[in-house]
């Protein structure tokens, strides 16, 4: 390590994640002459991170419920490392690196910057049956960020959840700041020429981990609904892999068992989501709350219609009527009677997604974000 060289730290939950949603930042940071470091559980990503200048710390995050013995170790770690090395800037990304990462900083990183990326608040806040979970959550972030609010900033992507932090007294309007999503590159997501020929089959596509909070059992039933009016004229399409490890996961048999051959198809995981958009008119996401989802944003930057929920995150996505349609969580039959209007005009599904493109434009872009996120960590 460089005597003079500045330290940016990412605590994120998990390696995958990050590549996913934050290389950049940190690849922009090595540019500008930072020394990078990710603080994240190792899910074998480490080599490759390595391999774009990115050093690793191994921290036993874990995203199940109920592993405080986890946490706890996770913590003790996140203490000795900050101690350690002293990082000039120390970004958390999620709600679980939020709390341990603030309060590690609090007793060890008092001279550090400390950022807070609000990602998304997750099923937690999605789920009212939860209030008192919620609750403890915001006292605890309020007593732990009582001691480090000088020189602490939150970035949110979305206002519903800065508003929530303002109003809950754990940040101000002065330190928060609302950069929409992980950013996509418009140049590398850029549509072909899109139309649509009579008889086409038109391809509807949710893009996500195979969790209950995604929606994903709402858009297989939304198919449900219209299997006899619109088999033959429509493909269905789910694009993700499973996630155990979360507490709203679906098992792969409550998956298939609700497939339909050539109509309901479950592709799995992709590893060329530029394809897979390509290959779609409409993109579909029925999540329950999201902070920006990254799918939707790149199918927005591909000229795809938008179909999601009108809830946190998602709604930010969506012009009601202009670029897609929006719809109230948990809600099949709506997502079903959206599907028809659309099928019904074939002009309006292109018009919506050059619409989709022209939103994600003004402040969704890549460039825009990484800016943004750095003239944050300098201000």
């Amino acid at each position: 390590m460089e005597l003079n060289k500045k330290i940016i730290f990412y605590v994120v939950n998990v390696d995958w994640f990050f590549l996913s949603h934050r290389k950049e930042l940190a690849i922009e940071g090595i540019r500008r002459g930072y020394d990078i470091y990710l603080l994240s559980k190792d899910t074998g990503q480490f080599k490759l991170l390595h391999q774009l200048g990115i050093k690793t710390i191994d921290i036993p995050f874990d995203r199940k419920k109920n592993t405080y013995f986890n946490d706890l170790c996770a913590f003790i770690k996140l203490c000795r490392m900050f101690n350690r090395h002293k990082p000039d800037i120390i970004h958390n990304v999620g709600l679980k690196s939020i709390i341990l990462g603030s309060l590690a900083c609090t007793l060890y990183g008092r001279k550090s910057k400390l950022i807070n990326a609000v990602s998304g608040l997750g099923y937690i806040f999605s789920n009212n049956n939860r209030s008192v979970l919620k609750s403890i959550i915001l006292l605890l972030l309020r007593c732990i960020l009582y001691f480090k609010k000088n020189n602490t900033k939150f970035i949110f992507q979305n206002p519903s959840d800065k508003n929530l932090f303002v109003n809950e007294k754990i940040s101000s309007n002065i330190s928060s700041f609302i950069i929409k999503g992980s950013g996509v590159d418009e140049i590398k997501f850029k549509p072909k020429n899109r139309e649509i020929k009579q008889g086409q089959i038109i391809r509807i596509t949710l893009v996500a981990r195979m969790l209950k909070d995604k929606g994903i059992l709402d858009f297989i039933f939304a198919a449900h609904i219209c299997h006899k009016k619109l088999k033959g004229k429509v493909l269905f399409k789910l694009v993700g892999g499973l996630d155990l490890d979360n507490p709203s996961a679906l098992q792969e048999h409550e998956i298939k068992e609700l497939l339909i051959e050539n109509y309901i198809v479950w592709e799995g995981k992709s590893s060329n989501i530029i394809n897979v958009y390509e290959n779609t008119e409409i993109a579909c996401l029925p999540s329950y709350r999201e902070g920006m989802p990254k799918s939707l944003v790149e199918a927005m930057s591909m000229e795809c219609v938008i179909l999601t929920t009108d809830v946190p995150g998602c709604q930010d996505c969506v012009e009601d009527g202009i670029n897609g349609f929006l719809f109230p969580p948990r809600s099949p039959k709506e997502i079903s009677e959206k599907i028809i209007i659309l099928l019904n005009d074939f002009e309006l599904i292109i018009k919506m997604g050059k619409e989709s493109r022209n939103k994600m434009l003004t402040d969704m872009t890549l460039n825009h974000i990484v800016k943004t996120t750095y003239e944050i960590y300098q201000d």
